[in-house]
């Protein structure tokens, strides 16, 4: 069976608020990558910011596994992007859906330097609850952000 049909029957799988969050996310990956690239995450975060309000003004109910959602769809649609979208731009993406429906979260860097190698990752922290990675994220980097 061909990749594609298997990835088909997953998309057709969600509900119709997941693939309207999916399309969201997709369209929004290659973006916010290619911003943090060429003007930096301070200004793709302030870019961002000032479209949350809006969002928010026009926000429905909130389904309340909308996060959980959220953060299965982000690294989904990452796989579909046609821009490699690494960690950071995928936290970027999901705290700008969350914020938008309201959700207060943040973007979390952490470093590491093992066996005299460095190592940096973001994730995202939604009142202690870590999204996009195992939940002893920050056991294993030194949060800086």
């Amino acid at each position: 069976m061909p990749r594609w049909i298997g990835k088909y029957r997953t998309w057709r799988r969600l509900s119709r608020s997941e693939r309207a969050t999916g399309r969201l996310a997709w369209f929004l990956l290659p973006l916010i990558s290619l911003s943090i690239k060429f003007a930096g995450l301070t200004a793709t975060t302030r870019w961002l910011s000032r479209r949350i309000e809006v969002a928010r003004r026009r926000a429905d109910s909130v389904p309340a596994d909308f996060a959980a959602s959220a953060a299965r769809l982000v690294p989904l649609m990452a796989s579909y992007s046609p821009v490699k979208a690494v960690c950071l731009a995928q936290s970027v993406t999901l705290w700008f859906l969350l914020a938008r429906k309201g959700i207060d979260s943040a973007v979390r860097i952490g470093v590491t330097k093992e066996s005299g190698v460095f190592g940096a990752h973001a994730w995202v922290d939604m009142n202690g609850t870590v999204l996009l990675d195992r939940p002893d994220v920050a056991d294993r980097f030194t949060v800086i952000v």
